[in-house]
């Protein structure tokens, strides 16, 4: 969990989590995840700039979990410094995002999808037990 930023993030197990952008049906894996937003890795075939993306988050280890169509802005996209073997091979990026209007049910299954990945339950969007 991650307390030095303004909401507190989870992160999230390797490889429990992918996400795949819509627009252009990339893989990704799920990093950490906020009420606000997350951040995932990905393998950049080619630089891509957008604003703008529609992910969707699914597992199929962790309880079948799929949160498709969330709409984000993008906050940061920055190479991923690993000093591997794999990490050389190819071009690694990191996506930040923040996420736009969230329905009821994106924000419920959020909520549920966060208690898989948190030792510390929540009841609703936005709030934490601690």
């Amino acid at each position: 969990m991650f307390h030095d930023r303004r909401f507190v993030r989870f992160q999230v197990s390797e490889d429990e989590f992918q996400l795949i952008r819509q627009n252009n049906n990339t893989i990704g894996w799920l990093k950490d995840i906020s009420h606000h937003g997350l951040s995932y890795e990905y393998i950049a075939v080619e630089k891509q700039q957008v604003d703008l993306e529609d992910i969707g988050i699914f597992s199929d280890k962790n309880k079948g979990i799929f949160l498709p169509g969330l709409s984000c802005k993008v906050v940061y996209d920055i190479n991923v410094d690993e000093e591997s073997e794999t990490y050389s091979v190819f071009n690694f990026r990191r996506r930040g995002l923040k996420y736009r209007a969230l329905t009821k049910g994106q924000k419920d299954r959020l909520v549920h999808l966060i208690n898989n990945v948190n030792d510390k339950s929540i009841e609703t969007f936005g709030e934490t037990k601690r």
